[in-house]
């Protein structure tokens, strides 16, 4: 008898669990949630309010057909659409949701959701952006939208913002006074209830040491830096801790490194501690700080830092690198380009990848300025013939002849630059000079 009444207790116990996981959660108010059926019952019967033409402009009609051009990560993603001024590629913020990060900085379930956002995306037969009443734009000048999906025209669309909230990537946040207001934070309620991901749950992929591995810039290049690392793109957000000197500061907060390799232990295959010769030769990575400001790396110091592998556009960066996660080793050091010659630049290879070089007798024959921004690129020679192409980024103030911001390569026609001092970057299948400033863009007319 007493067998019987345990085992109906257990019984009771386990039935009790599975009902309160299962099928429902606890609102603030005590009541409980229903959790059976599809995790995302509200992105599943959404509809979209007002689906668009083919003629209809984001900025006048509200809504519009998109095109992806660049995944960003969870919640911002570069899209081609219709405004009133013809097609253009806008970078789109998404509306009601903030997922973790996952560029400048690396936190739990940052990738995991930029992943999600990329697969939702990837898949798309048609997309729809729309944007709401309430404003079109957010604080850094980025289109606010809904981005509405659909994977064949026998389906509906669904709206990827929401999809995003329902299953745990995002909280909901920013909605008031928004269309979709409501059904957000129905939304985010149920799927709080879940205590998943962002609602609880510890990110399996992300590392919560508090220290990464220590690496060379070598070891970096050479382990997270092959093109098959970059192009699957499976170490980002992978800790390291490294050391360098700050060749060049770019903007506020991003910077180039460099380091000599002189060599480092490793662990072989028995567990053996082993010491790996150096080349004796100088690597380079460069370190995309995000928007805040970053004083430490001021050219000269010597840093060590944890950091996070990341990947832009086709090639390697790390992140992750914050005043408050910079050791300063020394200041002052004095930084020396390493000087090529024409034979040299046309042989590039990744080891000069992020490196600071200097070129001599470079002729302007031309140069293209960016449509959106305030970059552009001047096309220079060498004696010889060799092709270099000069990039000034957007947030490189060039002063040019009292003018506070040179915003155009013309600037420079006719000229032939004396010297260049920059940073061998790759760019598509080949490499380009980025400039940092006037002092390094020796030139006469």
């Amino acid at each position: 008898m007493k067998f019987r009444t345990k085992l109906f207790a257990l019984v009771l116990t386990i039935f009790t669990i599975i009902c309160l996981v299962g099928c429902g959660g606890d609102t603030p108010d005590g009541s409980k949630i229903d959790l059976t059926g599809s995790r995302t019952k509200y992105t599943d019967t959404l509809e979209i309010s007002k689906m668009p033409t083919s003629t209809s402009t984001l900025d006048v009609d509200g809504v519009s057909f998109a095109e992806v051009t660049k995944y960003v990560d969870g919640d911002t993603t570069y899209f081609t659409t219709l405004l009133s001024t013809g097609k253009e590629d806008i970078s789109v913020r998404y509306l009601g949701l903030d997922t973790p990060e996952s560029t400048y900085k690396v936190e739990p379930w940052g990738i995991a959701a930029a992943k999600f956002t990329k697969e939702k995306l990837k898949n798309a037969e048609s997309v729809i952006l729309q944007a709401d009443p309430t404003g079109l734009f957010d604080s850094n000048s980025r289109y606010l939208a809904y981005v509405w999906y659909r994977n064949s025209a026998t389906e509906p669309y669904r709206m990827l913002n929401l999809e995003l909230v329902e299953e745990g990537y995002s909280p909901a946040k920013g909605l008031t006074g928004t269309i979709y207001m409501q059904t957000f934070y129905d939304a985010n309620s149920r799927a709080q209830a879940f205590k998943d991901r962002t609602n609880g749950e510890q990110d399996p992929t992300y590392d919560y040491s508090a220290q990464g591995k220590k690496y060379t810039l070598k070891q970096i290049i050479d382990e997270f830096g092959t093109p098959e690392a970059i192009s699957s793109e499976e170490f980002k957000g992978t800790k390291v801790y490294i050391e360098g000197l700050v060749t060049r500061k770019l903007g506020i907060s991003s910077a180039y490194i460099e380091q000599v390799n002189e060599g480092y232990y490793t662990v072989d295959e028995d567990g053996n501690e082993v010491f790996v010769e150096g080349d004796g030769k100088k690597y380079g990575v460069y370190i995309y700080g995000g928007f805040e400001e970053n004083l430490k790396l001021a050219e000269g110091n010597y840093i060590i830092t944890n950091a996070n592998i990341s990947y832009h556009n086709g090639a390697l960066q790390v992140v992750g690198v914050a005043n408050h996660r910079i050791e300063v080793e020394s200041t002052g050091n004095v930084v020396e380009p390493t000087v090529l010659t024409s034979q040299d630049w046309q042989n590039l290879d990744v080891s000069m990848s992020c490196r600071l070089i200097k070129l001599d007798t470079l002729k302007v024959v031309g140069g293209k300025d960016d449509e959106n921004t305030e970059a552009y690129t001047i096309y220079t020679e060498t004696p010889d013939g060799v092709r270099v192409n000069i990039r000034i980024d957007a947030n490189v103030a060039l002063k040019v002849t009292g003018i506070i911001k040179n915003k155009t390569w013309a600037t420079f026609e006719g000229c032939t630059f004396t010297n260049v001092v920059g940073v061998v970057q790759p760019y598509y299948d080949g490499y380009q000079l980025m400039v940092m400033n006037l002092q390094d863009l020796g030139y006469q007319k």
